[in-house]
């Protein structure tokens, strides 16, 4: 018997997936992280807590019965664009900077003004300039901590520290890099002119890999810190987007994985996809060469739906608590009396601006259509409806692009939701699915692990032995006409109060 583990690194949590190659999935662990808000803006957290959670995973492995000395190998999947700063001895300088830290607004900016928004989608991939991407943060530490940035030999990702820690080896992978605006896409390299611009040397930046190629096996100093063997093998990882889609089953042309979480997503895999082809869809390598994997998204999904429990639930989500029901189901049950439509209400859920398709950070949250009669429950009906309606925006994109589309898998919290599934359905005109398995990230690491390991020849072997559907939403034909007219007015109020979003 041989083992695979799949690790995925989120903003909050760590969550992983131990595989028998050969007969399936055994266990499944979580461990929480503390966040560390300095601000609204600044989001770090202390390496060692990743460290930390990895260790305690490991441990309730072996405490299950599991011989560590049978996992074979571990990959992983990531959250993108987290990075921290490390010394010439591999110790942090700074916290890991993550994903959702905007302190960079103004370094965006400037980045937006050197080179333009054109520019930076022909290399990187990327349609816009956000205060998220790593480029921003290495100017901003540059400009804020001189200190740290004289003593930097490294600039890492939070995949990279990981697998240094496990292995002794610095190394990075190229859908790590995808979206830190230094990296040039159709090279494969770091891109010069952006390094020269953040006045940092190659020789700072770890060598590219490829997602699950081999890096080396835990070090002996790793297998007393871990309590793995020295005899696993550590892979390079691939981006949590992609990862949660491999473990979804989407390795083929045709099919969409959206993932609502506290964000939404899109991920479909297009051959031979590159800025030439525009329509500012944002663009990532995939496993496969020749291949690419694009990831429209939005800053708005679950978190609109937790901002309506908190503001207008709040009494009802403490009872709940104390009974122990979800509370997500009760305002869903609540939302599922009003009928589609929502009485009339239409949300735009750009509560942190627009990202895709309109890429409009001055866009803002709107209800549209209250009236005297307007209740909460139809505001709740209203919210998991334009997020469909975000998602549809994205899928006519694609469509535009001539990328063909023909189902839709859903993963994330969202997925847990029938009412949610059947409007997203309904609001798509495309059958949905949900899997058995709804933990598809560290799953997508754990074959990633195989695939570096030689355990499978084809990605489509462990997909096919691991994935499989639980549910499919049908479509609703009258829900899709009556949508069909939503989604026309909801582009229609957009485009109208454009002149207003961003004035003063």
């Amino acid at each position: 018997m041989g083992y695979l583990l799949g690790i995925d690194m989120g903003h909050s949590s760590i969550k992983s997936s131990l595989v028998d190659y050969e007969n399936g999935l055994l266990f499944f662990e979580k461990e929480d992280i503390k966040e560390s808000y300095v601000s609204g803006l600044v989001f770090e957290t202390d390496p060692e807590e990743y460290i930390h959670g990895i260790k305690k995973i490991v441990s309730a492995f072996k405490n299950s019965g599991i011989d560590l000395s049978e996992i074979e190998s571990v990959s992983f999947s990531v959250a993108g664009e987290s990075i921290l700063f490390v010394d010439s001895d591999g110790k942090p300088l700074t916290k890991i900077i993550m994903g959702m830290d905007s302190r960079a607004a103004g370094q965006a900016q400037d980045i937006k003004n050197k080179f333009g928004d054109r520019m930076i989608y022909k290399i990187s991939g990327q349609p816009d300039v956000d205060s998220i991407w790593p480029a921003c943060k290495v100017r901003w530490i540059r400009e804020n901590r001189p200190e740290v940035f004289a003593k930097t030999r490294y600039v890492m990702f939070l995949e990279d520290y990981i697998i240094y820690r496990l292995t002794g080896k610095i190394v990075c992978e190229c859908t790590m890099a995808s979206s830190s605006l230094y990296y040039d896409y159709e090279s494969g390299d770091w891109w010069d002119p952006m390094l020269n611009y953040l006045e940092i040397k190659k020789r700072q930046l770890p060598p590219i890999l490829a997602p699950a190629v081999f890096v080396g096996n835990v070090t002996k100093k790793a297998s007393e810190d871990f309590g793995l063997s020295t005899d696993t093998k550590i892979a390079t990882g691939i981006q949590d987007q992609i990862a949660g889609a491999i473990g979804a089953g989407n390795i083929k042309s045709g099919m969409i994985t959206e993932t609502t979480g506290t964000t939404v997503s899109l991920g479909i895999i297009a051959d031979n996809w590159g800025s030439g082809k525009g329509r500012g869809i944002p663009f990532w390598p995939y496993i496969c060469g020749g291949k690419s994997f694009l990831l429209p998204w939005s800053k708005s999904g679950g978190s609109i739906y937790q901002w309506f429990r908190n503001e207008f639930y709040g009494a009802e989500c403490a009872t709940a608590q104390k009974e122990g029901k979800d509370i997500y189901r009760i305002i869903d049950e609540k939302a599922s009396r009003v009928p589609a439509g929502s009485n009339g209400l239409i949300m735009l859920p750009h509560f942190w601006g627009a990202v895709n398709p309109e890429n409009n950070a001055d866009a803002v949250g709107v209800i549209y259509g209250l009236n005297i009669s307007s209740g909460k429950d139809s505001i709740g009906r209203s919210i998991l409806e334009a997020v469909a309606l975000v998602i549809r925006s994205n899928v006519e994109l694609l469509k535009e692009a001539d990328i063909p589309v023909i189902e839709i898998r859903s993963m994330g919290g969202g997925a847990r939701s029938p009412l949610w599934c059947q409007i997203k359905a309904d609001v798509l005109g495309l059958p949905l699915q949900t899997l058995e398995n709804e933990e598809t990230a560290s799953l997508g690491a754990a074959l990633l692990a195989g695939l570096a390991v030689k355990k499978y020849v084809h990605l489509e072997d462990a997909v096919n032995k691991f994935v499989k559907v639980s549910r499919v939403y049908v479509p609703d034909e009258e829900n899709i006409k009556l949508y069909d007219g939503i989604y026309k007015k909801y582009r229609e109020i957009y485009k109208h109060l454009l002149p207003v979003f961003g004035s003063k």
